[in-house]
């Protein structure tokens, strides 16, 4: 074997000595058999995936594979339990003996592309739910877990971490990269020309809390400790990679979900990396932001295109993007997902790359739009007083139909800006539209308050026709002084109404 390790001969006695049922991996693996990926899973948490062929994680055979997750409860404490998947521990220097496997429950292909997996954490009452899931014809796949306290005790400092001993593009040597923007770790391979990334990264929902790229021993070292030291290798190396989910505690009754993704891309001298999937409701406009690496030894000028499989409308920040050798930069790109979208629908966005003075450098990559039914909220208006309610004040959204009484709800109205606009009756001013913003599975809640019309007064007639006041242009006299003597009259009297 190429990575033994001291406790080999400890873990498979302890092994032994759990009464779980032998390491016959070839039994317990389930497939998905996709294209360009094939994802095993193992009924205790380890992992084995295949990119066009090739295997990516290292294994001897295929009765092992050096993938797995380790969990830790009750993380600062002085001796905090961890448990870890079956097969790595062969790998991992665990500092005593607070650790053990994971305890297999359930294992089983929901359908052709989808494994679910539930496994314990001991005798803690913590049962973790992990589900791999493969669109054929992706370069990337799901996987999940939902981590619960069924104890009738609260667990805090829970950390989870998933990783292992990378064999990317069979090449086994890789240069570690992390990626802010994106929070995704990944590794590329000495010749660009031959493969290109390998990536993992937590859903938008779920952001990695700590990351570690490093010697697959060190990577496995880390692990074992529950806690990644946010670092990758600037060389080539025999390399490996992990994430750590950290969350403060785990009530009785609790669960925790984690999303992620693993991606690889196909080879070349620039990359575009896509964000994670999102999901949207008609009408919705989400902005995604890929992240373009230049793996070339020149500074290039890239030409951008966008496009969705759906034809909905696409907008980039910028058509070129200019990157040093080496370097990488971040564009957005707007996506907006048609009104009468189907919910259901799943859209792929591609961002696709190519040197302005070379075309056949050039690289792609997509991400999932998935629709989902619209965020609503609720809204109640109230109006007063009870006078302009019985007099048929009513209001209603602008730009529909439905006229509301005051007090009535009006629900299932997607989340957003409206103004609302109010029915005129005689004897009451008019009120201005008021806007108000509705908020998700929220009522909220406006009141409008009307006022009665002022009486109207008759205005200041005018002379008789034919009695008109002589002009006084040009002239001077008494005759100029009629408006100033008026305006003093005017002001006496408003003098006198003050003094009253």
């Amino acid at each position: 074997m190429k990575k033994l390790r001291v406790l080999f001969l400890v873990c498979l006695l302890l092994f032994i000595g759990s009464g779980v049922a032998g390491a016959q991996y070839s039994d317990t693996f389930l497939k998905i058999e996709g294209d360009p990926l094939e994802i095993w899973a193992a009924n205790e948490g380890t992992m084995a995936a295949y990119y066009q062929g090739q295997y990516q994680y290292y294994q001897s055979d295929d009765n092992e594979s050096s993938w797995g997750s380790v969990l830790v409860l009750d993380g600062g404490s002085e001796s905090f339990p961890t448990y870890v998947s079956e097969e790595i521990c062969s790998w991992m220097t665990f500092p005593d003996d607070r650790w053990e496997y994971f305890t297999p429950v359930s294992h089983g292909k929901v359908d052709a592309w989808t494994i679910r997996t539930v496994y314990r954490a001991g005798d803690s009452g913590v049962e973790i739910t992990q589900t791999i899931a493969y669109t054929n014809g992706s370069s990337y796949y799901r996987k999940s877990w939902v981590i619960k306290n069924n104890s009738d005790r609260t667990y805090t400092d829970v950390r989870f971490i998933h990783g292992g001993d990378a064999y990317f593009g069979g090449d086994d040597e890789s240069l570690g990269h992390w990626d802010p923007s994106l929070r995704m770790v990944y590794l590329t391979n000495p010749d660009p020309a031959i493969t290109g990334i390998m990536g993992f990264y937590g859903a938008s929902s779920s952001p990695a809390d700590h990351y570690y790229e490093g010697s697959y021993s060190d990577v496995f070292d880390y692990m074992s400790l529950g806690q990644l030291p946010d670092t990758v290798r600037d060389d080539y190396h025999d390399s490996g990679y992990a994430l750590q989910w950290n969350r403060a505690g785990l009530a009785p009754g609790e669960s925790w979900t984690i999303v992620a993704y693993e991606k690889w891309t196909a080879a070349g001298l620039v990359q575009v990396l896509a964000p994670p999937d999102r999901q949207g409701a008609p009408g919705e406009t989400i902005s995604y932001t890929f992240t373009l690496a230049n793996e070339g030894d020149q500074e290039t000028v890239y030409n951008l295109t966008a496009g969705s499989s759906s034809g909905w409308n696409t907008s980039l920040e910028s058509s070129t993007l200019t990157i040093p050798a080496g370097q990488t930069a971040s564009v957005a790109v707007e996506l907006t997902i048609a009104p009468g979208a189907a919910v259901g629908t799943k859209d792929i966005l591609t961002l696709t790359a190519t040197a302005a003075d070379d075309d056949s450098v050039t690289n792609s990559d997509s991400v999932t739009t998935e629709v989902i039914p619209p965020k609503t909220g609720s809204l109640t208006v109230t109006i007063e007083p009870a006078a302009a309610v019985a007099a048929g004040v009513q209001w209603r959204r602008t730009g529909t139909t439905t006229w509301f009484n005051s007090g009535a709800t009006e629900s299932g109205i997607p989340v957003g800006t409206y103004t609302i606009e109010f029915k005129e009756v005689p004897g009451f001013e008019k009120l201005d539209a008021i806007e108000v913003a509705i908020l998700q599975d929220q009522t909220v809640s406006a009141a409008a308050i009307f006022f009665p019309e002022p009486p109207k007064t008759e205005g200041p007639t005018g002379p008789e026709p034919g009695n008109e006041l002589p002009s006084t242009d040009g002239g001077g006299g008494l005759l100029n002084m009629v408006p100033a003597a008026i305006m003093a009259l005017a002001g006496a009297l408003i003098l006198k109404r003050k003094k009253r």
